[in-house]
């Protein structure tokens, strides 16, 4: 990401990849305790700004029961020299704790394993000059009926702006 106008085309790749994922995105659309039996989603994409969100957002009032993803970079620094510096890639899970529970398992484990097998170790040139690593997963109560996970994603790049 040597220019910050390669974040709008990386942020939609990375959104992509995400609703290429039928059962992440069916984990996050339907709010029944069996998400994976549902019908899949005719159009991911749909998701887009209604459920998933490519920028850090508050979670919704306690009266909206669902899950909410959402998706952006939030620091971008040299890695010790000035000639390529390290981007952090975010993912907030903001569950409401009534859909948290589905058919053996946990909401936000479930879609914390789904982002997870998408992207650690990826190796996309487009993203990242190395691999995409992980690097956190943090529980966060967002309100007092949304919680969750925040997970953080290591990029690298070039940084040596306009050499060829």
């Amino acid at each position: 990401m040597a220019f910050f106008d390669e974040l709008n085309t990386n942020i939609n790749i990375i959104l992509e990849n995400i609703f290429d994922d039928q059962d992440l995105c069916k984990l996050i659309y339907y709010n029944e305790p069996n998400p994976l039996s549902q019908p899949n989603i005719s159009d991911t994409t749909t998701l887009l700004f209604d459920r998933v969100f490519p920028y850090p957002k508050k979670p919704r009032s306690e009266s909206y029961k669902g899950t909410d993803l959402n998706i952006y970079f939030s620091s971008s620094k040299p890695q010790g020299n000035s000639a390529f510096r390290n981007t952090i890639l975010c993912f907030d899970i903001m569950c409401h704790i009534d859909v948290w529970s589905i058919a053996s398992a946990l909401r936000p484990y479930s879609i914390s394993s789904k982002i997870d097998t998408i992207f650690n170790r990826l190796y996309n040139t487009d993203l990242s000059i190395n691999y995409i690593f992980f690097q956190s997963w943090i529980p966060v109560q967002y309100s007092d009926y949304y919680y969750g996970y925040h997970l953080k994603y290591l990029l690298s790049d070039n940084s040596n702006l306009g050499c060829d």
